[in-house]
This record gives structure tokens, sequence and C-alpha cells, in this order.
């Protein structure tokens, strides 16, 4: 939601689009497409968490489906890039970038299935539809699912309990 309470952007997470509405009218101005399939009967992208920039001129979608942020220009409705969050060297898909976080010209997306939190630039954004390759990646505990910025630490919470083994403990 926009700090003036105006706009709001909501992802259509099967649709591969991120719907942008008028708070005040209650309808939705336009419809983002967000690397749609080419079928109709496939995968589509799963655009999942969204962040606005501080200047708001931004909004990034992570998309899980197809290992890629999508850096939105707000004004004109348009990507504008495409960060890969993708290892070095990886030849098949599978990170699920899935939460996003911003400490200045930083952007940190938890890639889940990575175990790690990719670390972009976002200072000079090259426009286009080549994917931008992260600076590097910041190992995690298992399936980050959650990032937050606070008071220059990032903190990084994940989702599949203690280690790879069963988590067998009772609940105390």
């Amino acid at each position: 939601v926009s700090r003036d309470n105006k706009r709001a952007w909501v992802s259509l997470w099967n649709g591969s689009e991120v719907d942008e509405l008028d708070l005040e009218s209650g309808l939705g101005t336009r419809k983002i497409s967000l690397l749609s399939p080419a079928s109709p009967t496939g995968a589509g992208s799963h655009p999942t968490a969204l962040l606005l920039s501080p200047d708001e001129g931004r909004l990034y979608v992570t998309l899980a489906n197809a290992d890629r942020v999508a850096v939105v220009d707000t004004v004109s409705g348009n990507v504008t890039a495409l960060l890969s969050t993708e290892l070095p060297g990886e030849k098949l898909n599978g990170t699920y970038p899935g939460a996003l976080a911003l400490r200045g010209d930083r952007l940190y997306v938890a890639d889940a299935s990575s175990n790690a939190v990719a670390v972009f630039d976002v200072s000079h954004l090259a426009q286009g539809t080549d994917p931008v390759s992260a600076l590097g990646f910041i190992p995690t505990e298992w399936y980050p699912t959650a990032l937050l910025v606070r008071q220059g630490d990032l903190f990084v919470v994940t989702g599949k309990g203690k280690g790879t083994g069963p988590n067998s403990e009772p609940l105390e």
C-alpha cells in the first residue's frame, strides 16, 4: 500500500500478474503481466512477495516459479528489469524466491530452496529483460521464508525447523 493509502498492489499468484488497485474508488486500475506462460495450461511465474521502494517508484515482486524478481515502474506499470535469484552455475530452476527486504541500494531476496539470501545492487539497474545476477548469496538455515532489516541488521526467518531431520521433540 502506498504511504498516502491511495494505491495498493496485489499478487495474482496463479495468474502471473499483479493488480494495481485504486483504494479510493475500490477498483482495479491495471493488471501488470509478469512472465505469463505461453500456453494457458503452462506453469505461471507465481508472483509472491511485494515490496515498494522508499520513493514508491519501484515495486519489487518475487516470481517464485521463475527464479526471478520483477522490478516494476509504478508510474508506467512496465517491468523495467528482472533479477535472477539463481546460484552461479545453476542448471535447473528451483530457488523459490519468496521474501524481500531493502536497505539503501541493497535488495535482499530469500531463496527458500537454496537456503540463502540473494543480494542485489538496485542503485543502477539496466533496463531490459536480460536477468541481472546477484552480487552474492548469504547462507541461511533451512528454507528462509521472511526477511526484515532493522537498524542495519538483516533478520532471516526460516521455515523448516532444526536441521534436516525430523523434529520429533514435543512442543513446550
